[in-house]
């Protein structure tokens, strides 16, 4: 009676466990989420590891608890090439926090170099790689890497021993355009094969969940 009670118990827990891995994730910006808003094809092309020379922070939302976590000056101070992205507002709150002199406007940068009409959506070159930008704020100081019409989208400055590199688009690492033109070539370029990604976004339980059951 016990075997079948314990088998029983484990075939239930064993289902459960495959209803929750297979079930789709739809919360915007979770590396879980298979979506056009998801970042589940960042995290195929890139190996997060939790020791590596080049950080990425993506800032999506205001997860007051994940951002007091990052350290941004410390990774600097460690020589780490860091690659930051995300809310232009947040970010602006971070720079100034930090004494990091780079903001971001609060304008989206347009151009007559864009995709299917929508101004938004900006065309660029980059060493011979076409990269889409959509709902870009201008970057404003440092050193620019990639620029449209006067406007920076990619900057760079180097601080302490290390380097923060500032990207105007968030949204070019979710699915929806990390696979339009070159983008997935350049984010390679920018990363490597092995990154540590932060993403700070509005985490669900069931991230926690699919971030429990990923590592089985």
């Amino acid at each position: 009676m016990l075997v079948k009670t314990l088998v029983g118990i484990f075939a239930i827990s064993l289902l459960t466990f495959s209803l929750l891995y297979l079930t789709p994730d739809n919360n915007p910006y979770s590396p879980y989420n298979y979506g056009p808003t998801g970042l589940s094809d960042l995290f195929k092309i890139v190996h997060n590891v939790s020791n590596s020379n080049t950080i990425l922070i993506l800032i999506y939302y205001p997860n007051l608890q994940q951002l007091s976590s990052i350290n941004i000056i410390k990774y600097l101070k460690d020589g780490k090439t860091v690659i930051i992205a995300g809310n232009y507002s947040l970010l602006n709150d971070i720079f100034k926090q930090d004494d990091i002199q780079i903001v971001l406007g609060n304008i989206l940068v347009t151009s007559g170099s864009h995709y299917y009409m929508d101004t938004n959506y900006l065309l660029v070159t980059y060493n011979n790689m076409t990269l889409l930008f959509p709902y870009s704020h201008p970057v404003i100081g440092g050193k620019p890497l990639i620029s449209l019409d006067e406007q920076i989208l990619v900057s760079c400055v180097k601080l302490f021993n290390g380097k923060l590199i500032v990207i105007s688009s968030p949204y070019i690492f979710i699915n929806k355009f990390i696979v339009t033109y070159n983008n997935e070539e350049f984010i390679k370029h920018l990363l490597g094969e092995d990154s540590t990604i932060i993403v700070v976004y509005h985490n669900t339980q069931f991230d926690y969940v699919k971030a429990f059951l990923s590592k089985l």
